[in-house]
Formats: C-alpha cells, sequence, structure tokens
C-alpha cells in the first residue's frame, strides 16, 4: 500500500494528463450526427441528463487542477471533487441503462467500451476512470483529515454564535441536498413504474442511495473547502473593508480591486475555452465523418490535434490581450499615486 501511495504522490502530474487526455473524448462526444438535430436537443439532454454535463465538470475540475500547484490546498479538493462527479455521472448513467432493460453484458459493454455503437469512447473514460481513482483515494485522505479538523474546532468554539450559525447553515445545506435526492429518487419510482418497468422498485433505491452519497459527499467536500479558505477570503474582505472607509482617498482601491476582476475573468476565459475548445473540436470530428461516406477517413482525426492547436493559440491571444488591458489600467492608477505623492 505504501509502494502505491509513493508511485501516486512521484508521478501524479503525469496520472492526471493521462486522465485529463482520456477524458476529453468522453466528455465531449455527444454521438453522431444523426443523434442531434439542433442546439436546443444538445441543451435539453444536458439539462435532462445528469450524465452528460457531469464528465464535463469532472474534466474542468482536473483541467484546474493540472495547472494549479500541487501544494496549493486547492489541489486536493479539485482531484476529490473530479472523482466524485465522474464516479456519479457511472451510477446516472448505468441506472439510465438497467431502467431501459438491458441486458448486464450489454449496459457493460455501452458504458465502459462504447456507447450505443459508437466509436469507443467507453475505453478512454475507464482509463480515466482509473487515474482519478487512484489520485482520489490519496486526495479524498487529505480532505478528510481538513474534514475532521474542522469538525474539531467547531467542538471546541461551539459556544460562539458565529460558529453556531455557520455550522446550522452547513447542516441545512446538506440537509437539502439528502432531501432532494430522496425526492428525486421517489420521483424516479413513480415515473419508471408507470412507465411498465418490470424490475423491482428496490433497484430504483440502490442507484438513489448510491447518489445520495456522491451528493452529500459533494455538499461535504464544499463546506469543507470553504471553512478551510475561510480565513484567507475574510482577510481580504477585512483589507477591502478598511480602504473603502478611507474617507480622504489616500489609498487606491482599484488596484485590489482590479485583481479580483483579473482573476474571475481569468479563470471565466480558461474555463470556457478548456470546454469549448474540445466541444467545437468534436462536433467538427463527427460532422466530417458523417459526410464521408466510406467510413472514418485518416483526415478526418486531424480535426482533433488541429482542432486543439488552434483553440490553445487564440485562448493563449485572448488571455495576453486582457493582460494588457488590465496591466494599462493599473499603470495609470500608479501614476496617479506617485503623481499625489509628489504634491
Amino acid at each position: 500500500m505504501e509502494a502505491i501511495t509513493s508511485f501516486i504522490a512521484s508521478h501524479k502530474r503525469t496520472i492526471l494528463g493521462i486522465a485529463l487526455f482520456c477524458l476529453a473524448p468522453y466528455a465531449f462526444y455527444v454521438g453522431r450526427v444523426s443523434d442531434w438535430s439542433t442546439a436546443s436537443t444538445i441543451i435539453t439532454l444536458f439539462e435532462t441528463y445528469a450524465f452528460y454535463w457531469m464528465p464535463i465538470a469532472t474534466y474542468l475540475f482536473l483541467f484546474f487542477a493540472f495547472f494549479v500547484k500541487r501544494k496549493s490546498q486547492w489541489h486536493h479538493y479539485f482531484i476529490t471533487t473530479a472523482w466524485l462527479f465522474l464516479v456519479g455521472s457511472l451510477v446516472n448513467l448505468l441506472n439510465a441503462w438497467h431502467l431501459s432493460s438491458a441486458k448486464f453484458p450489454t449496459i457493460l459493454r455501452n458504458v465502459f467500451v462504447q456507447i450505443s455503437g459508437n466509436w469507443p469512447v467507453g475505453v478512454f473514460m475507464t482509463i480515466s476512470l482509473v487515474a482519478v481513482t487512484l489520485l482520489g483515494f490519496h486526495s479524498a485522505s487529505k480532505v478528510i483529515n481538513d474534514f475532521l479538523r474542522i469538525i474539531a474546532k467547531f467542538i471546541n468554539h461551539a459556544k460562539q454564535p458565529i460558529v453556531l450559525l455557520l455550522g446550522l447553515l452547513s447542516a441545512v445545506a446538506t440537509a437539502s441536498v439528502v432531501y432532494w435526492q430522496i425526492n428525486q429518487t421517489q420521483h424516479l419510482r413513480n415515473q419508471v413504474r408507470n412507465m411498465g418497468y418490470k424490475g423491482g422498485s428496490y433497484t430504483v433505491w440502490i442507484y438513489g442511495v448510491l447518489l445520495l452519497v456522491i451528493y452529500t459527499a459533494l455538499t461535504l467536500v464544499g463546506i469543507t473547502f470553504f471553512f478551510n479558505t475561510l480565513s484567507n477570503w475574510w482577510g481580504e474582505f477585512v483589507r477591502t473593508g478598511r480602504q473603502l472607509r478611507d474617507f480622504r482617498l489616500q489609498n487606491y482601491l482599484y488596484r485590489t480591486l482590479a485583481g479580483y476582476l483579473y482573476t474571475v475573468i481569468y479563470l471565466a476565459s480558461v474555463a470556457f475555452a478548456a470546454v469549448a475548445v474540445p466541444l467545437v473540436t468534436m462536433f467538427a470530428f463527427e460532422i466530417s465523418r458523417a459526410n464521408y461516406s466510406h467510413g472514418v477517413h485518416l483526415l478526418h482525426w486531424l480535426w482533433i490535434p488541429g482542432g486543439i492547436a488552434v483553440g490553445a493559440v487564440a485562448t493563449a491571444l485572448v488571455l495576453v490581450t486582457l493582460r494588457l488591458l488590465f496591466e494599462s489600467a493599473v499603470a495609470l492608477v500608479h501614476v496617479a499615486q506617485n503623481t499625489a505623492k509628489l504634491r
């Protein structure tokens, strides 16, 4: 066990890169052209079935985990959340195939090998699942330690009103997720019964309980992350509040707010590119393949590296332009501050 843990720790970035690379086709391949006709059809599928958007959420968390520093406290939370989302998407997908009355070998083939007879993106997902699971166990232990430490702090400071309020809000959030999932499972049980589902209702509840555990774990990870980073966020909030109370306007608030604004826009731009580039690339690949009547030509596969290369260059240009705009604005503030000191 120690040898495995040591191997994962020393090759974490490599394993993370493999997981990210193998997950991309599964997350962004939505099937043959005949499976979707308009953008609204795809949006409806994403809104209706969690196993469409959960792999994309997994991909995003893995993407940021790959680029964030390993020593950062964000790293373990990103990996743990990605692992839970990927497992949750598989439970949802297995449940959907189970409710379709498909046989067990058919379910395994369509989930872990291929999807509805399309090219075997399930194989890539399975490889990614193994890699993310290896990383998930290692990172989850760190998150659990943070969770236990925060619980101990809450117990030691339970008499403080703010601690009681935060604890109550955390309990309400967790209870709300539990209630929502139980209600969803009950609704699904009634729905499939009316559709003539021949399996026992207990099978619906088995998948429902699995999802309940996953969604509750996701909620607790989010709450733990919030409290683990609360001191940093609160310190920034206090410093900003002090600057707002500078009624003589001796300090410029713009530099502080510009840093926050730049961070938000930067992360939003990177997240958008991380999703849009592989999604458009897989669309282009599938459309070019569908328009060719003699199967898959070797040139069709060039869409994948070509689309990623073009998207990476375009994203880099956008980020450079964004940086220059913010630097120009902050430089003007520097000039104003230096001018004020000379007076």
